[in-house]
């Protein structure tokens, strides 16, 4: 919007000095076709810098006021009041909720029906009844949301999605067309306020991980969340002190949002009122790491305490317990099901997970109880342990065969050292041995390939001699050979096969 501004205020000082010399309809018609010139412009301008957004707790629609005056497309909204809903349908959607067939407003649970808007626009909202088990919907899987306002509780409307996918898909950042931006919201926080009753234990401080859980829900790019100051100061329990804007910016932290917590004043932005507030700008971890270099310096700065937070945060107790990362080896302790948690989901790894971690095939079978606690861990041995206690497979067959080589190895040792012990005319035989070894060895540089597909023939030193060996040996042990060992053991019969022909064996 800043861009359009400046183009139009170069264009109106360029054609000043023209509109001083038009007259009477001239100056008329002149005003006209410029204004709608540059009304397109500035659409134009503006739909490139659209942002999708779903707005919570929506209220009258201060928040999406503001929002769509920056350039922001509201996709849905949610609010719990009716009184508060009708305003914010008639100045967004040009919509009167006293009408019999509403286009833009939904209820998501109401005790009447919709012939009865009357009645729905007086409900307390208390009153509203659970979703799924009785009163009247307005949702069903087949309802189209964009441009929707949505009335009643966010605690409600998370279940809806829960149990409704269909719903859910339309305003997830992966499904919506352009994705899924902003979700941004004020949840009520008189409970919170300096200026009323503060009550931690009060039903409305549990609003913010709502919003969280849809959050989680909908994977928007950023996160908005809009509270009074007074959720900075501590509340006092008999467990110590409580802060909610950290449990807040935990909540958020924990679904894989990096959590900005600011302090603003929106004097500050124009507004004549001094009016102090918190706010958290979340940013979905991906999006974070796209962005952060494209910042200067005092932006990156900032940014690193927050995202410094969220590493903290998702390591366990015993400090070495972090997310997994996906192309990195797990940590060596997975035997319990808080060692480590997955890479995307952020949640502890099932039994199947940690086995395919350590190489068990999934049609291998664990059984007894899944885990255990307390003094049961003294004895018990339940399937997360079994995993974690366990040889991984992959390396046992690795010893095996490495064994196996070895046993083989020594006998031919044993074999080679007998033959040295051979008469005087078994030398011929062994240099004839040497020969041909030497040659095997020869020809197979110059026209086998290494299990990448490589010419050993381009190959030099020490990646030539072990590409040759393996090549003996099967090829590798991952495509299914005896590799570089069993190379061995081939060549030294190759060599040692003449040596003992010569000799009479």
């Amino acid at each position: 919007t800043r861009t359009v501004a400046v183009r139009l205020d170069n264009q109106v000082a360029q054609e000043y000095e023209r509109l001083a010399q038009l007259k009477g309809d001239k100056l008329g018609t002149y005003l006209r076709d410029l204004l709608t010139s540059n009304l397109q412009m500035a659409s134009i301008e503006r739909q490139a810098l659209w942002l999708n957004y779903i707005e919570l707790f929506a209220g009258c629609g201060g928040l999406s006021l503001g929002l769509e005056a920056s350039g922001h497309n509201l996709v849905i909204a949610n609010e719990l009041s009716p009184m508060a809903a009708e305003t914010f349908a008639y100045n967004f959607f040009n919509e009167s909720l006293d009408e019999q067939h509403l286009e833009h407003t939904l209820w998501i649970n109401s005790n009447f029906s919709k012939n009865e808007v009357s009645k729905r626009l007086r409900e307390n909202p208390k009153t509203y009844p659970p979703i799924m088990n009785s009163g009247f919907s307005d949702l069903d899987p087949s309802t189209q949301l964009n441009k929707k306002l949505l009335v009643g509780s966010i605690v409600e409307l998370n279940k809806l999605l829960q149990q409704q996918p269909e719903l859910l898909k339309q305003i997830q950042d992966e499904h919506l067309e352009g994705g899924l931006d902003l979700v941004s919201g004020g949840p009520p926080c008189q409970s919170f306020s300096l200026a009323g009753l503060r009550q931690l234990g009060n039903e409305r401080n549990t609003l913010p991980w709502e919003f969280a859980k849809f959050v989680e829900l909908t994977h928007p790019k950023f996160v908005l969340l809009e509270n009074v100051s007074g959720i900075l100061r501590a509340f006092n329990t008999d467990a110590g002190q409580f802060y909610a804007w950290y449990e807040v910016a935990k909540a958020f932290s924990k679904i894989n949002y990096v959590p900005l917590c600011l302090h603003v004043n929106a004097k500050y932005a124009g507004v004549a009122q001094n009016r102090p507030r918190f706010i958290l700008l979340g940013i979905r971890v991906d999006i974070y790491a796209e962005i952060i270099q494209k910042l200067n310096e005092k932006e990156q700065e900032i940014l690193k305490h927050s995202y410094q937070f969220l590493e903290k945060l998702h390591q366990t107790k015993k400090q070495t317990q972090k997310a997994l990362v996906a192309n990195q080896p797990a940590p060596a302790a997975l035997s319990i099901p808080d060692d480590a948690c997955h890479y995307c989901d952020l949640r502890t790894l099932t039994v199947r997970e940690m086995a395919r971690v350590q190489s068990f095939p999934d049609n291998f079978k664990f059984l007894s109880k899944v885990t255990t606690g307390g003094q049961m861990r003294k004895f018990e041995v339940p399937q997360y342990t079994q995993v974690g206690n366990a040889v991984p497979p992959l390396l046992g067959v690795a010893l095996g065969l490495v064994k196996l080589l070895i046993d083989e190895l020594k006998e031919m040792e044993s074999m080679v050292l007998n033959s040295l012990k051979l008469e005087a005319g078994l030398l011929a035989g062994t240099t004839g041995g040497a020969l041909a070894g030497f040659g095997a060895y020869s020809s197979v540089g110059l026209l086998a390939s290494a299990s990448t597909g490589t010419a050993i023939s381009g190959l030099s030193g020490v990646a030539a001699t072990n590409a040759t060996l393996a090549w003996l040996g099967g090829g590798s042990l991952a495509s299914g050979g005896f590799g570089m060992a069993g190379g061995m053991i081939a060549l030294g019969g190759i060599v040692a096969g003449p040596a003992l022909a010569i000799g009479g064996f």
